[in-house]
């Protein structure tokens, strides 16, 4: 009996020795999340901004990962919706993700932020630049200017180089935490350097059938010009019925308008439309081109801006990730301040806030395409 127990020990031990050094051999993989509205309406541009991080993330396992370890990105749909925002980041949060890329937009960002927080996990976003959360040293990072510098920035070339003084503003209320601090924005430095907002018109996002009455509303404020704080199918179809009452002033529009859907649903309307932006996909640098150019093979189609925002935004994580060795430990203060961080775009630096300093560009709508007219460098 006894010679069977030993018998039986050795057996067991035999079968979980080539386990245990099977395991012993394999590297975990560093574990970043990403969530977007992937779904509804509006997630043209959040389905580019996920095809631009994960090409980044496949290049980046493609030559070695992070200290000997390949990235593993796990994607939840924030569905557009607060709660979807909430319980995105808490499932990749439970998946053990050490740093989340997300939201598409300022009011999902603000929405899910806190649980993130909470949890003590780095969310780093792309796009979302409302001033509700730069200016803070916390766990919120950004790669795009913050909406007090693209506003006040935008009023200050509409004043000075476009020579207008007089604007109206109509803005997408649904996405409030951006639309608001942005026309904010604009509308103190219009006013500090001798301009005002005739009238400034919200409409309701998720549920808006009809924009006529909010585009008269506009014109009853006899503007010299229009800014359009809203996403590109909703930019595109608000140009489209001021251009339908006759109504030719000049127009411009918020970064969040630049994507495909303002040139589709635009047409003719948007042509000499101006925008501000914050790279220059114009005349982009070798890396840029060579970035489009693979995109357009995996994925058969132009990248919008988002995609190019969504590979930088990764090529950023990952130098910080490669001084804390993949690691979560460290990774906040990691990322602050780190200067001169080289992306397909160009630069990058992030302040003591982790909020981005770069450049801006002026881009406009001609012979539908966005043909980049002025450099704004940051102060």
């Amino acid at each position: 009996m006894k010679m069977a127990s030993c018998l039986l020990t050795i057996i067991i031990l035999g079968g979980l020795l080539p386990a245990i050094c099977s395991g012993c051999e394999e590297i975990n993989p560093i574990r970043i999340g990403f969530t977007a509205e992937l779904t509804g309406k509006e997630n043209e541009l959040a389905i580019s901004l996920r095809n631009g991080v994960q090409l980044a993330v496949e290049d980046i396992n493609k030559n070695g990962g992070i200290a000997g370890r390949n990235i593993e990105l796990l994607i939840e749909d924030d569905k557009g919706i607060p709660q979807g925002a909430r319980e995105a980041e808490n499932k990749l949060i439970d998946s053990g993700v050490i740093a989340i890329v997300g939201h598409l937009t300022s009011g999902q960002t603000t929405e899910g932020y806190p649980v993130a927080e909470t949890r003590g996990i780095v969310l780093i976003s792309a796009t979302a630049s409302t001033t509700q959360l730069t200016g803070k040293k916390d766990l919120f990072f950004c790669t795009t200017p913050s909406t007090k510098f693209l506003g006040g920035e935008f009023a200050n070339y509409i004043y000075h180089d476009r020579g207008i003084s007089d604007l109206a503003i109509i803005y997408d209320e649904d996405n409030a935490a951006y639309s608001y601090s942005l026309a904010e924005a604009f509308t103190d430095r219009l006013i500090q350097e001798g301009g005002k907002v005739t009238t400034s018109v919200p409409f309701p996002g998720k549920t808006i059938t009809d924009f006529i009455p909010f585009v008269y509303a506009l014109r009853l404020s006899n503007p010299e010009a229009v800014l359009i704080i809203a996403s590109p199918l909703y930019a595109g179809i608000i140009a489209q019925q001021i251009r339908l009452q006759n109504w030719t002033l000049p127009l411009f529009a918020a970064p969040w308008a630049r994507g495909d859907e303002l040139l589709r649903n635009g047409g003719s309307a948007i042509e000499g439309l101006e925008l501000i932006i914050a790279f220059d996909s114009d005349t982009p640098p070798a890396a840029q081109e060579a970035f489009i150019a693979q995109y357009q093979d995996h994925f058969a189609q132009d990248p919008a801006f988002t995609a190019t925002y969504g590979y930088e935004v990764i090529q950023i994580l990952a130098t910080a990730l490669a001084h804390t060795n993949g690691n979560a430990a460290g990774l906040a203060d990691t990322l602050t301040g780190l200067s001169d961080i080289p992306t397909i775009t160009g630069s990058v630096s992030l302040n003591d806030y982790g909020d981005t300093i770069r450049p801006l560009y002026i881009q406009k709508v001609d012979g539908g395409l966005f043909v980049t007219i002025k450099q704004i460098d940051m102060q």
